[in-house]
This record gives C-alpha cells, sequence and structure tokens, in this order.
C-alpha cells in the first residue's frame, strides 16, 4: 500500500515550526502498515537545514518498520539541500509523484 501525503506548507518555504505534520504521518504509517509513504515537496521552493534532517529522521523510522519515504517533486533548492543532508541514504527521492512506482530501489506496492 502507498500512502501519498501532500506536504502541508501554507507557504513556499518550510522551517522547524513547519514540522508537527510528521508525528501523525509515523503515526498513520505505523497503523495502516504502508509500504510507501510520499510526501509531495513540488510547492516547497526552500527548506532550512532542520526540516531537511527530521524528513531524514522520518525515512529511518519508516525503514526500520519495513517500508520507505519517498520525497517526490523536490524542487533544485530543496533536493540540493536533501543531497548535502544524507537524505539519499534512508529516502527516496523522485522528479515526480508519479514517478513514484517506477523509482529505482523502491519495492512494488501492492496496492
Amino acid at each position: 500500500m502507498t500512502a501519498a501525503v501532500p506536504a502541508p506548507w501554507c507557504h513556499w518555504r518550510a522551517g522547524i515550526g513547519d514540522c508537527a505534520w510528521i508525528r501523525p504521518l509515523l503515526e498513520r504509517q505505523a497503523e495502516q502498515g504502508y509500504e510507501r509513504v510520499v510526501v509531495d515537496l513540488s510547492r516547497l521552493s526552500s527548506m532550512d537545514w532542520w526540516v531537511a534532517l527530521i524528513l531524514i529522521w522520518a525515512g529511518r523510522v519508516i525503514s526500520r518498520r519495513g517500508g520507505v519515504l519517498m520525497l517526490a517533486a523536490p524542487q533544485p533548492a530543496v533536493a540540493q539541500l536533501l543531497k548535502a543532508a544524507g537524505a539519499s541514504k534512508t529516502v527516496v527521492m523522485c522528479a515526480s509523484v508519479r514517478q513514484d512506482r517506477r523509482c529505482p530501489g523502491v519495492p512494488a506496492a501492492s496496492a
């Protein structure tokens, strides 16, 4: 099963104060047993270092539960920050939400 989650950014930038949605996301993933959690980052033009680290931590949590966190459609500045923070070790980044099924290293969805 795959859960697609639009990131609840109310503006084009994300800071640590914008990360309260991560906990309910992780709780829902644990309860529902989603193999993949896809977060749409397409509307986000920048984020601070803390947001990148929190997304990496969330990726680790989901990975330990047997799932994968996919970050879809990050804009160039966001993708660059995530790569610099080492996100490729714990999350999968895809060019679009639709591409999530074809990303390398991602198990096939069962639903």
